[in-house]
């Protein structure tokens, strides 16, 4: 549930709502890298280089 209170949605940094929506789509998709990737609307490539970046920064899951 993306709304507040007021039924305004809730706001976060832009960098969390990337990786919440990537690992959204890598569960929708049962981690097929490729069907997420369209999904989001990125290359396979973008998707896996921000897995690494996350990787590095020890981030493996969004709850």
């Amino acid at each position: 549930n993306n709304q507040g209170k007021n039924g305004s949605l809730d706001v976060m940094p832009l960098a969390e709502m990337e990786r919440k929506l990537i690992f959204a789509a890598l569960k929708k998709t049962n981690n097929h890298k490729t069907k997420a990737a369209e999904l989001l609307g990125i290359t396979v490539r973008t998707l896996r280089n921000k897995l690494n970046e996350y990787k590095e920064q020890g981030i493996e899951e969004v709850s």
